[in-house]
């Protein structure tokens, strides 16, 4: 490896300059040197930590020029958005001169991320997990989802947290975690081990007979069940409180450890190696998802040669040039590629997964299902980012003939199904089925499963997200069910074609149906799955174990 080269392909990368012979230069580095990715995960880390940092004062600064944007005419007000851009990043590079981060300042061009449209309510990441058993499935929680204050309950495994201020947080199960605020945690039990940068300086940890107050460093404890809690620091210093000592004070610095004993604080040889690194962490995740992603392919392989499969999607296209998706069933009377419209290819579920990004009002997939079925199996794996309109499409027929559909997600994180129960000269005759909400504010931004299933035998709408039963409801609805032409993702309404003739908007209403996140596989079945075969689909295809550091990597043009 270049040690000479790798820095700046690293700036050249975070600049969003890299050529296409330098994009694989760097991924030939990063896959054949742990030098190399632990440099780009450092980096990354710290741009991460920034941009976060930047999102949080640009909202900030935002408030303390609320007034000044109403009160001054509409033409001043650009001036004053470019002032409050220009202050932001001069925030932003005082902040890089206070960390000493000298390598950072060659990306002083580097764009501060604007505001989310929608507000987070977490105080924390999960950033990657490695054989997670959780104590109670319905707490359990995958990577990439925000957390909000609470508590995780591991029985086995490890997660990565990293807090909103920037102190990361490597847990080991079984353990029981309580998150506070974005800068304090309570260990009742467990180990774990923290790299807190300057910008978290003053992260607390509380546990059961002490509280740590980490001040700029890198350290670990471990809480057991039987036997004496240990501290060790590895860099810095950590302040020590025992609260059974009438609140006794004591500074360890790198290299020292205590064990506790009796509100007492002992020596003890400092151990590194017995509490799980980001790195150790890092490599048992790699493999977990490599294992993973395998077991999702050859399912998906064997998912679409089912009897009654009509449409299965696996977002695996020949090249990201490609603007179709090979609709893999086997014995499909009509096999239809899907037509890619408008949508940029990304990461699915796992690095190297995938996904279409619905991103802009007019991205959609296009694909047409012939004929009429009694029942319906409906199923998608989507990151949904956002919940802004009434509603957002994930499969929409593109007529209102009797049986079309409609499915979709509401504002409120509820799955719908609509099903047209009249014909064309009746445009308002929806049937629609609403369950309680499935996509909770949490659940934003991490991978789910949806699934719908319309039983016509057993005249029932069943809805499902992740495996679980949502709500059933018993319906009276025409058969067969006839999809049709569809949409992924979208719902195409011209009224200067003559079928949406009967269309016909009012001011204030919100007809737009846009799908806001991603999807890396659909199937459409011609057939009532029960409970027990969607738990298992999920189980086949669930996230599981994943990391955060290659989904920094950009896509190539082509694969």
């Amino acid at each position: 490896m270049d040690q000479d080269r790798l820095p700046l392909l690293l700036q050249r990368y975070f600049d969003q300059m890299l050529s296409a012979d330098e994009r694989l230069e760097l991924e030939q580095m990063l896959l054949a040197s742990a030098r190399a990715r632990e440099a780009f995960w450092e980096t990354a880390r710290w741009h991460a930590l920034l941009r976060q940092w930047g999102e949080a004062e640009w909202g900030r600064m935002s408030a303390d020029f609320r007034d000044l944007q109403t009160s001054t005419p509409s033409r001043w007000r650009g001036l004053a958005g470019i002032s409050r851009r220009r202050w932001t990043y001069a925030a932003l590079v005082t902040a890089l001169l206070a960390l000493g981060g000298q390598q950072f300042l060659n990306h002083r061009d580097a764009p501060v991320s604007a505001p989310m449209t929608q507000a987070r309510n977490g105080i924390a990441l999960l950033a990657s997990t490695a054989d997670a058993v959780w104590i109670n499935p319905t707490e359990s929680r995958q990577a990439g989802q925000t957390l909000p204050p609470g508590w995780l309950r591991l029985a086995s495994g490890a997660v990565q947290i990293e807090f909103a201020r920037g102190a990361r947080v490597v847990l080991e199960g079984p353990a029981e975690f309580q998150l506070i605020s974005e800068s304090n945690a309570e260990l009742r039990s467990g180990r774990m081990r923290a790299h807190v940068p300057e910008p978290a300086k003053g992260f607390t940890i509380t546990t059961p007979g002490m509280v740590l107050v980490d001040r700029g460093t890198e350290f670990a404890c471990s809480i057991p069940v039987l036997g004496a809690p240990e501290v060790h620091v590895f860099r810095g210093e950590v302040d020590v409180n025992l609260a059974r000592s009438g609140g006794a004070f004591q500074s360890l610095r790198e290299n020292q450890s205590v064990r506790i004993h009796d509100g007492h604080a002992f020596a003890i040889q400092s151990n590194p190696g017995a509490f799980l690194s980001e790195q150790a962490l890092a490599r048992r995740t790699a493999e977990n998802i490599r294992i993973r992603v395998a077991m999702w392919r050859k399912a998906s392989g064997k998912f679409s040669q089912h009897t009654n499969a009509l449409v299965h999607l696996d977002f695996e296209p020949e090249g990201t040039w490609q603007r179709f998706l090979d609709n893999r069933v086997t014995n499909a009377p009509q096999r239809s590629a899907a037509s890619v419209i408008g949508c940029d290819w990304e990461y699915g579920r796992w690095p190297g997964k995938l996904a279409l990004e619905f991103k802009r009002t007019d991205d959609r997939l296009r694909f047409s299902v012939s004929g009429g079925h009694d029942a319906l199996t409906l199923i998608a794996w989507v990151r949904v980012d956002s919940l802004a309109h009434k509603q957002h499409a994930l499969l929409m027929s593109d007529n209102i003939q009797r049986g079309a559909i409609h499915w979709y997600l509401q504002h409120d994180g509820r799955l719908g199904l609509g099903i047209h129960a009249a014909d064309e000269s009746a445009p308002n005759g929806w049937l629609h089925v609403v369950s309680p909400p499935a996509v909770r504010p949490e659940l934003l931004g991490a991978w789910v499963m949806l699934a719908t299933v319309v039983d016509g035998t057993a005249g029932t709408v069943t809805h499902y997200c992740d495996g679980q039963l949502v709500g059933s409801t018993p319906a009276s609805f025409p058969k067969p069910l006839r999809p049709g032409t569809c949409e992924l993702g979208n719902w195409t309404i011209n009224p200067a074609e003559p079928k949406w003739s009967w269309f016909n908007p009012q001011a204030g209403d919100d007809y737009m149906r846009s799908f806001h996140g991603r999807m890396d596989e659909f199937t459409l079945l011609a057939t009532a799955l029960d409970a027990g075969e969607i738990n298992r689909l999920y189980e086949a295809g669930r996230p599981g174990d994943s990391t955060t550091v290659l989904s920094f990597l950009p896509l190539a043009k082509a694969l």
